[in-house]
């Protein structure tokens, strides 16, 4: 890599999103060590953060790209935008609907106390490493855009592991704790790699039906985590404030960056100042006279 990586801002700014990412995997047993922790309503937090996130950020952005990406497809059916429209938004429920049927199945494990099928923990460690590359492999990008994206991405990121990290404790124990936590930080490592790779690539379809696919996961965690089966707790208060915090936030950030274009733009250019034309009756050198003055004489 060229060592003037390290000087470009946005690169520094994914690097240090990626280093947090990394970190939090192995920061999570400590965390929930500490006395008088509680998990449920850290959850709720990060539910409703997540979702104010996926609503004001990630759907948003998806559909204001459907025109873009419509118009450009190699694929003729794709050109029409409603037809893109409803295959995005399928990848999205197809992603909802099959996460849904994990948890489903490993939760009836978990209440029958059987042992944890392997089957389903790859499967569903398998999804979760594919919408975790999918999501930092889209930091280079953001950084781009806008420093304040990627810093709503990586929290949303967080969170989404700290949920997960939830769900596969429960049902697959130790297999997650001595396997998955691993496997989850590989993921995150990819996915800065492939991004750094293609982040001067454009929007297609397939970064749509990934971010759609994202989405979908995103929804199903928090769900889950705020109605939990098990323990039939859930903290409705909690999650509704953070949800309206995390909308304050984002309208907070929107405004800066507001104010950030209008800094560069709003500059006003000096006004040239205003020439006469010299009237050819005048030889060169001789000086013309002033206009006003002439039009005072005219009067």
């Amino acid at each position: 890599m060229d060592m003037t990586c390290t000087a470009d801002p946005n690169f520094l700014a994914t690097a240090i999103a990626v280093m947090i990412l990394l970190l939090v995997p192995m920061a999570l047993p400590i965390i929930r060590s500490i006395p008088n922790f509680n998990i449920s309503k850290i959850s709720s937090i990060g539910g409703g953060m997540a979702v104010t996130a996926v609503f004001v950020f990630m759907v948003p952005d998806v559909i204001e790209k459907i025109a873009q990406v419509s118009e450009n497809s190699s694929i003729e059916y794709l050109r029409q935008k409603h037809h893109l429209t409803f295959l995005v938004f399928t990848t999205f429920l197809f992603a909802f609907c099959t996460m849904y049927a994990l948890e489903k199945v490993a939760l009836d494990r978990t209440k029958a106390n059987a042992e944890p099928s392997r089957f389903v923990f790859y499967l569903h460690m398998g999804i979760l490493c594919a919408m975790m590359i999918a999501l930092v492999s889209s930091f280079p990008v953001l950084a781009k855009a806008s420093f304040y994206a990627i810093g709503l991405v990586c929290a949303l990121a967080v969170f989404e592991i700290f949920l997960e990290e939830i769900a596969l404790l429960k049902h697959f124990g130790e297999l997650y704790s001595h396997l998955g936590r691993y496997v989850v930080m590989l993921a995150i490592a990819i996915g800065w790699v492939l991004g750094l790779k293609f982040s001067s690539q454009e929007s297609t379809v397939f970064t749509l039906m990934t971010q759609a696919f994202v989405i979908g996961m995103i929804l199903t965690a928090v769900i889950k985590g705020e109605f939990d089966i098990i323990n039939q707790s859930n903290n409705c208060v909690i999650f509704l404030v953070s949800a309206f915090v995390k909308v304050l936030i984002v309208l907070g950030l929107i405004t800066i960056e507001d104010g950030n274009v209008a800094k560069k733009t709003g500059q006003k250019i000096p006004a040239a100042p205003t020439s006469y034309a010299v009237p050819s009756t005048y030889n060169v050198g001789q000086i013309a006279p002033n206009p006003v003055d002439s039009k005072n004489a005219s009067s």
